[in-house]
């Protein structure tokens, strides 16, 4: 797996008939960027069709969501042996899991316990409202999420983090490159403090209003190891203009 990411969330989007067609529209490009890791997260019912259409490509697939339990009761739930039959990949914390399905950092480390049992690789999402920063409470807010997420790791070498601030989550406004900087280089030294070497390499991603227009500049930062993209992934000419410009910056 190269080092950088971007990896496109397609949220509550797409028919199977559709996510097909998106992705025949930008697999073939997208395959042919190198020295970037591009990850897919569709709506659960597309990931088996999907997993057809991107075999010996090399674009992977992620669950958006999925159970700590490993069966059950769980109605309307995936576990992870489901996500392990199509996906390499699953997000979990994301904000609107937290907001609009109640989930709490307890749920959340469970999520991540069973994700790394079952050698899916993680994204854990983090990020502050806009209430948080205007009062300067960033760091604590990202940090205690960063904590009870992991809290029932042994390591956190196969984790990836994705800083998204709330507020420029959909809004169009993302976050400037200084304040995203600035987050990033503290939560390091954070993760450092907190395990070692492997809290020194964990990837650090942003996300938040990430568009054709701000990939190269978000690229050119060493703070940034990926891009978790929302509305742009659903466009495919916008998706692979943007991983390819990412790309660049990175090799650059």
């Amino acid at each position: 797996m190269s080092n950088s990411i971007v990896a496109g969330n397609w949220k509550m989007n797409g028919t199977i008939t559709e996510s097909l067609r998106l992705v025949s529209d930008m697999k073939d490009e997208l395959h042919r960027i190198q020295g970037v890791t591009k990850i897919l997260f569709p709506p659960a019912v597309a990931l088996g069709s999907l997993a057809n259409l991107v075999y010996a490509s090399s674009i992977e697939l992620g669950a958006q969501n999925m159970h700590y339990q490993p069966s059950g009761a769980f109605t309307g739930e995936i576990s992870a042996s489901m996500v392990k039959e199509n996906c390499s990949w699953v997000l979990l914390g994301h904000s609107e899991r937290r907001l609009f399905f109640h989930e709490t950092d307890d749920d959340i480390s469970q999520k991540l316990l069973a994700a790394v049992a079952n050698n899916i690789k993680p994204i854990l999402c983090i990020g502050e409202n806009l209430g948080d920063r205007e009062s300067g409470k960033t760091q604590q807010v990202i940090q205690e999420q960063v904590s009870k997420a992991t809290s029932a790791l042994q390591t956190i070498s196969n984790l990836t983090i994705a800083y998204e601030p709330v507020w420029a989550i959909g809004t169009g406004k993302a976050a400037t490159i200084d304040i995203i900087e600035e987050t990033l280089g503290t939560l390091r030294s954070f993760l450092t403090s907190e395990w070692g070497d492997a809290g020194a390499k964990a990837p650090l991603m942003y996300g938040g209003s990430v568009n054709e227009s701000n990939a190269t500049i978000f690229g050119e930062s060493e703070y940034i190891a990926g891009l978790l993209v929302g509305g742009a992934s659903l466009d495919a000419t916008a998706f692979v203009s943007l991983t390819r410009q990412f790309a660049a910056a990175k090799s650059s």
